[in-house]
């Protein structure tokens, strides 16, 4: 689905669903997690084979290309941290 300000108003969480994502065309990773009668912002990726995902905020309080820029920001430093954090370096 591609993600817009209406659509993201729009959505309604499955009857007998707790928790629910709704996954962006354009952004890989980048989409909304439903739950409750909350929406918050969030974006996924994978380091090392390990997946992680991050809350960017309330679907309310911030907008769509706000966080979409955050998304790209938050994936790509969290990612370079971890890749950092997993290098080891051999010394003579």
């Amino acid at each position: 689905m591609k993600l817009t300000r209406d659509a993201v108003v729009a959505l309604t969480q499955p009857k007998g669903k707790s928790d629910h994502f709704v996954w962006d065309d354009d952004m890989p990773g980048f989409g909304v997690r439903m739950r409750g009668d909350r929406k918050r912002w969030i974006v996924q990726y994978r380091v090392g084979g390990r997946q992680h995902r991050e809350s960017l905020g309330d679907t309310r309080r911030i907008k769509i290309n706000a966080a979409r820029a955050i998304a790209g920001q938050s994936a790509h430093t969290s990612a370079t941290q971890l890749m950092r954090m997993q290098v080891t370096v051999i010394m003579p």
